[in-house]
């Protein structure tokens, strides 16, 4: 789940090829920022939400084709990094990016877990603890929209979401018929339930810093955890 980077508000740079520089959130590096919301890392964005999560769930759906949804699943967890960067690396943040590559990671990987409870793959506990941590960092986000322009990835938002990322396709893996007797099931479990362990404490932390940040009427941002 690699976000799109937040700026602070502040006075604008002069506009240049790239487009606009911003200042850095919390004493980051200065941003290139892009007018132009019809870019690369917004299409994988959108290609990952609307094609690769059907593309995952329809071979999840056929038990002879896991291995093929795992490969699926490692391409959509793969292009949440490679959206991020190479929206910094060619200056093509756009504020739409900033709204649109959460939504895409957290909108993804919840209905990519419900399929995957729905075929009997992951533990309904699991799935309970990341759709409720979503949904109540999501009400907490939207009343605190003006804190969420200043806000930075932790790192147990990181920590949280390569165990999560990888627990998910090792998981489904281990379900295909030739695999089954592999200590990858086990392996997948233990990843996953680390990176729920760790989705709730991100959660909560993320929670804290939006209701103790101090009122602003700066530019808003999608919420991050």
């Amino acid at each position: 789940m690699a976000e799109h980077p937040e700026s602070s508000p502040g006075p604008e740079a002069p506009a240049s090829s790239a487009g606009r520089a911003h200042p850095p959130a919390l004493g980051g590096k200065p941003e290139q920022r892009s007018d132009n919301w019809f870019n690369v890392p917004n299409t994988i964005s959108v290609v990952r939400l609307v094609v690769l999560v059907p593309v995952v769930i329809w071979l999840m759906s056929q038990p002879e084709q896991r291995i093929a949804a795992t490969i699926a699943l490692a391409i959509f967890g793969g292009t949440d990094w490679i959206d991020g960067f190479w929206a910094r690396k060619f200056g093509q943040v756009t504020r739409l990016g900033e709204i649109l590559d959460p939504v895409a990671d957290r909108l993804g990987i919840v209905i990519i877990c419900v399929a995957m409870s729905w075929f009997g793959i992951l533990p309904l506990w699991m799935l309970a603890v990341i759709m409720l941590t979503d949904v109540g960092l999501g009400i907490i986000g939207v009343i605190r929209l003006d804190a969420t322009v200043r806000s930075t990835v932790s790192w147990l938002g990181k920590s949280r979401t390569a165990l999560i990322m990888v627990g998910l396709p090792v998981l489904l893996l281990s379900t295909d018929s030739r695999l089954q007797d592999t200590p990858l099931d086990a392996i997948g479990i233990f990843l996953l339930s680390a990176g729920c362990v760790l989705h709730v404490a991100a959660g909560i932390d993320y929670a804290q810093r939006l209701l103790r940040a101090p009122r602003s009427a700066g530019r808003r941002a999608s919420p991050q955890a």
